[in-house]
């Protein structure tokens, strides 16, 4: 999908993302923060939307990036540093991040790349990635320099990925 239609539809959609995918979301924030718990430090959440995973990590520092505005300012609400960004090139300090989460945020990619090389950058050495796809949009294997795939998991209507940053 086109960037500029995906900010559009985020931005149209922010108001009502929460009812209309809140339970969904936490179904996959639970299995994969039961799996992978997140480490101590600063948290990376590539794809925020409106910051729904802060409820299930409250007490952790949290910075969203989003390509829309709106959602963005509803992440703000909850607590998080908020910044407007493509997940391509982010516009992050490399190893800033003890992990980095993207839940449903890579869509209607044929490749991996370049939004998971640009979140292990991001991410510091021993940290992890945690990446969940919708079960049709799996890009293929995940083979990504500076990443090993630890799991693999069904996840809610997504697949789950958990990387540890080489």
């Amino acid at each position: 999908m086109r960037r500029d239609l995906l900010r559009g539809a985020s931005d149209r959609t922010a108001s009502s993302y929460d009812e209309r995918f809140g339970e969904q979301q936490r179904v996959k924030f639970a299995t994969a923060l039961g799996r992978h718990p997140l480490p101590e430090g600063l948290l990376l959440d590539a794809g925020c939307g409106t910051g729904l995973i802060g409820a299930a990590a409250p007490d952790r520092s949290w910075i969203g990036v989003d390509l829309s505005r709106a959602m963005l300012r509803r992440a703000a609400g909850r607590g998080f540093g908020a910044v407007q960004a493509d997940l391509d090139a982010l516009p992050l300090a490399t190893g800033a991040f003890a992990a980095a989460v993207a839940f449903t945020s890579l869509i209607d990619r044929e490749s991996w790349d370049p939004a998971l090389p640009e979140l292990a950058r991001v991410v510091r050495p021993g940290g992890l990635v945690l990446v969940t796809v919708l079960t049709h949009d799996v890009p293929g294997p995940p083979d990504v320099a500076g990443l090993a795939l630890i799991d693999r998991f069904e996840c809610g209507v997504d697949v789950g990925f958990a990387f540890s940053r080489l």
